[in-house]
């Protein structure tokens, strides 16, 4: 069996007759996701349960909606690509943010410390 873009989950039908679901769902789908991982990460923060990955996930959904969702808004615009091509770029750029924000969550974490320091300055 051989890999295929051009099926996603058996959704291909879908989502190539309406690619604006992409970038509707690249937006929105995003904001929904870091409302209830900060939710979660509350929730574990009261427990007293690490929250390490939670707050990986929480970096990768942020630098998705800032820099992802103006990729897939460009490609939809510009590129003419179809709806499942935008759904497997939106999910290597989700995937590579995630691992980056995996690699250096301690560095994101002392980038907010000592900003929050000066701003109290």
């Amino acid at each position: 069996m051989e890999l295929n873009f051009n099926t996603f989950f058996g959704l291909e039908k879908m989502l190539n007759d309406t690619p604006i679901i992409i970038v509707f769902w690249s937006f929105l789908g995003v904001i929904i996701m870091a409302f209830a991982f900060s939710i979660i990460a509350y929730i574990f923060r009261k427990t007293g349960i690490s929250t390490y990955v939670i707050h990986s996930i929480l970096w990768s959904l942020v630098l998705t909606l800032i820099v992802g969702s103006v990729t897939i808004l460009i490609l939809f615009v510009i590129g003419g690509l179809s709806g499942v091509k935008l759904a497997y770029i939106w999910l290597t750029v989700f995937l590579g943010y995630f691992v980056f924000s995996l690699l250096y969550n301690n560095s994101f974490k002392k980038l907010v410390s000592d900003y929050s320091q000066k701003l109290k300055k």
